[in-house]
């Protein structure tokens, strides 16, 4: 690894004050539950409710009661946690220059590990274009309510739409020559495809 740079220490800057900014948030939202009644039956039947967080919150069970937008909702879902093994290394690599799973990852499950994430953000990205056409075309009841704003789901499938694009621009943008993370990901995607 190599030392950190004046870059790696503006990201990092920023990094702090992204995090902190989230945990005020989380303490605001804390502070809000916290006025509602304590009920203490939400720890009565443990397996239940640790059988319904792997259905219906890790599985989404429930979302593909609607066969057309369950699976969308669901594979944009799944592969933000998969992508979120991905941001982390980009998040550390921006402070610790050099630094990727590469480095401790066995070859067969690295290669793995980006295959991962180049096929989950082009899923992501395909199914953001797909609930997209289908926001904009079709209109669908449930979805027209009044306590909605129309252009919060757009706004937000177009954020998540870009943040794919950026992640393909500055892995895909890179020529290999082992600089940045991303670049050594392109390298190692390139050589998974020759082996």
């Amino acid at each position: 690894m190599t030392a950190m740079t004046a870059t790696n220490g503006f990201f990092l800057l920023l990094l702090v004050v992204a995090v902190g900014f989230f945990s005020a948030n989380v303490q605001r939202l804390v502070g809000y539950l916290r006025l509602g009644r304590l009920d203490d039956t939400r720890w009565g039947d443990v397996p239940t409710r640790v059988g319904n967080l792997l259905t219906v919150g890790i599985f989404q069970s429930k979302i593909f009661r609607d066969s057309i937008a369950g699976p969308m909702h669901a594979l944009i879902f799944w592969g933000f946690l998969i992508l979120g093994a991905g941001t982390t290394e980009m998040l550390i690599a921006g402070v610790v220059p050099g630094f990727g799973y590469d480095a401790f990852l066995p070859a067969p499950l690295y290669r793995g590990y980006v295959l991962s994430q180049e096929a989950f953000a082009a899923v992501v990205l395909a199914m953001v274009a797909m609930a997209l056409w289908r926001r904009l075309t079709k209109r669908v009841p449930r979805l027209e309510g009044a306590e909605t704003h129309p252009n919060d789901p757009l706004l937000i499938l177009s954020w998540i739409g870009a943040l794919m694009v950026t992640m393909f621009s500055v892995v895909g943008g890179s020529d290999g020559s082992g600089g940045s993370s991303g670049s050594r990901r392109v390298w190692r995607w390139r050589s998974l495809v020759r082996s």
